[in-house]
C-alpha cells in the first residue's frame, strides 16, 4: 500500500521490519518474497544496482529452497528491472526464463 502511494521510505521500513521478523522465524521463502518487494521499491527510487542485487539474492534463496514458483518470480523481477533500465535483450532473457514457471 505504501508503494502505491509513493511513500517509499515507509514501504522500505515495513519491508525491513518484516524481513527481520521472518529471519527470526527462519522463513526463507517469505524473505525471498520480501527481497523482491524491496528490489521493486529500490527501482522505483532509481537505485537499480541495489534493486538487482536484492532480486538476485531472492533468486539465490529460491534456488536453494528448490522453490520453482519463487524462482519464477525472481526471474520476472530481474526481467522487469532490466526492462526499466532499457536493456531489452537482458529483459527478454530473464522473462523467457520465468515463462515456463507460470505456464505450468
Amino acid at each position: 500500500m505504501a508503494t502505491a502511494q509513493g511513500q517509499y521510505r515507509q514501504a522500505l521500513e515495513f519491508l525491513e521490519e518484516s524481513r527481520a521478523l521472518f529471519q527470526e522465524l527462519g522463513d526463507m521463502g517469505a524473505i525471498a518474497v520480501i527481497l523482491i518487494r524491496l528490489g521493486e521499491v529500490m527501482s522505483l527510487q532509481g537505485d537499480y544496482a541495489r534493486a538487482v542485487a536484492l532480486s538476485q539474492e531472492s533468486l539465490t534463496l529460491a534456488q536453494e529452497r528448490d522453490d520453482t514458483l519463487l524462482v519464477g518470480w525472481a526471474f520476472y523481477a530481474l526481467g522487469t528491472l532490466a526492462q526499466r533500465q532499457a536493456e531489452p535483450r537482458q529483459a527478454r532473457a530473464w522473462l523467457a526464463r520465468s515463462l515456463p514457471v507460470f505456464q505450468e
